[in-house]
């Protein structure tokens, strides 16, 4: 079981009220305070938790979004970095990195290049979580500008200047002027004093600002598939508490309407043309853009996609590769709806060969009871070992923090009485700490526990 350096843990909630058994749920998620001294992004994801969590009855706009959305928040992501940190504006707010000094921002393997740095254990677990939630929207919260980023961070060896673009830059740009262009002051270009770089719109290409190797958003995009934007929501790294309920105001619109973007695009089934049965882990890919990526376990695939007409290609082994057409229709900003469309695939002449893949598919019965199992790892097996889950005993959340309280409180305690105030009571959420694998789930009120 991994913890950080110093024996801390880290959290996630996860909020819907979409069924578990229900097949394509997309998961989006919000990560804040990778960075120890930007915890700015912290505080806003517990206050978004109480916001979603109170106002499920209330609000129909939230009632939808959790209705047909898995939403995964993590408040803190270097528990050990947010010690040593302290109120300030400028760099003397503390520990930017972890506590063995490495920047976890900077820490994924790399697109472009090789990235020689360790592996730090927030970063494993990271990529662990990756690994098991096929997520298909992120928002990475940072501090220090106001400005929203996009992919790439990192520039391949020949451009030297400029942007690093991706194939789906379209995408990528409409997602980084939805928060934007939401928050009061962001798209008006507000300058912060030690920036001098100016943002049209309120939003820039990661590389285009400041190229980096090695970061999150890169990696999630690259090898999961996963739509990850940083959002840098203030010019002061480490605000002054008292100042919490501007930023609250200034950033819960656009973080909802970021949130609900993952409803905005191409999804369905990937199925086997003569069993009816899911295909797991088939290559897509939208056809002129130049990255893959993968149905799930359970044959499921999302694609975020602007209004318009496309083709998307499916192949996986064993099967004839197929090409279909299909279009993304304009759709209400609140109430977004992706377009269906199942992928039927024929396999390839070959009785033995079929007998050989049949183990990678599942009937499409929504009825049956989706587990927890994990699928095969594809990406590092050498730093993330697969596990599944099992019913643990009742327990306890620890402690999240040492001694130090967080602008509100413990981040546990919080967590903790946001569930258990949760309205209605059948609300699903559960709280796993990635450093353990550990999940409280409310609705059985027992821990989900990973074993090996």
């Amino acid at each position: 079981m991994l913890m950080t350096h110093n024996d801390r843990n880290i959290w996630v909630l996860e909020i819907s009220a979409a069924p578990r058994e229900r097949i394509g749920v997309p998961n989006v998620k919000l990560l804040g305070n990778i960075h120890g001294n930007e915890p700015l992004g912290k505080e806003m994801i517990l206050l978004l938790a109480e916001y979603l969590l109170s106002h499920y009855t209330s609000n129909r706009r939230v009632q939808w979004l959790l209705n047909n959305t898995r939403i995964h928040l993590l408040p803190s992501a270097n528990p050990d970095g947010f010690e040593k940190a302290s109120v300030s504006c400028g760099e003397l707010s503390g520990y930017r990195n972890n506590i063995r000094d490495v920047d976890l921002n900077s820490n994924f393997p790399d697109i472009f290049e090789s990235n020689d740095i360790p592996r730090q254990e927030e970063t494993k677990a990271i990529m662990k979580w990756l690994h098991d939630i096929p997520f298909v929207l992120s928002g990475s919260i940072h501090t220090s500008a106001l400005v929203v980023t996009y992919p790439y961070d990192s520039k391949p060896y020949n451009i030297t200047e400029g942007p690093s673009l991706t194939p789906d830059d379209d995408t990528f740009k409409y997602l980084a002027s939805v928060y934007a262009s939401t928050h009061p002051r962001m798209h008006k270009e507000a300058q912060c004093p030690t920036i001098k770089k100016k943002f049209a719109n309120g939003t820039i290409n990661g590389a285009e600002w400041l190229s980096k190797k090695g970061t999150m958003q890169d990696f999630n995009y690259v090898i999961h598939g996963c739509m990850e934007l940083s959002l840098v929501i203030s010019c002061c790294r480490y605000p002054h508490p008292a100042d919490l309920s501007i930023y609250w105001k200034d950033n819960r619109e656009p973080m909802l309407k970021f949130l609900s973007q993952v409803h905005m695009g191409v999804q369905g089934l990937i199925l086997n043309g003569i069993t009816n049965l899911t295909i797991a882990h088939a290559k897509l890919m939208i056809v002129g853009r130049n990255i893959t990526f993968s149905s799930t376990k359970y044959g499921e695939y999302w694609r975020i996609l602007l209004p318009g007409k496309y083709k998307i290609q499916a192949s996986v082994k064993g099967y004839q590769t197929k090409i279909m057409d299909f279009e993304v229709k304009e759709s209400l900003l609140d109430e977004l709806h992706m377009t269906w469309l199942n992928i039927t695939l024929t396999p390839c002449p070959s009785d033995e060969y079929y007998k050989l893949r049949k183990e990678i598919c599942m009937p499409v019965t929504p009825s049956d009871k989706i587990s927890d199992n994990k699928a095969k790892k594809e990406h590092y097996e050498n730093e993330n070992q697969t596990e599944s889950f099992q019913i643990d005993h009742q327990i306890t959340l620890p402690t999240l923090h040492g001694t130090k309280g967080d602008f509100l409180g413990q981040t546990n305690q919080r967590m903790q009485s946001l569930a258990d105030n949760a309205s209605p009571k059948s609300l699903n959420w559960r709280v796993v700490n990635l450093m353990t694998g550990i999940y409280l789930n409310h609705v059985t009120s027992h821990l989900w526990k990973i074993s090996s």
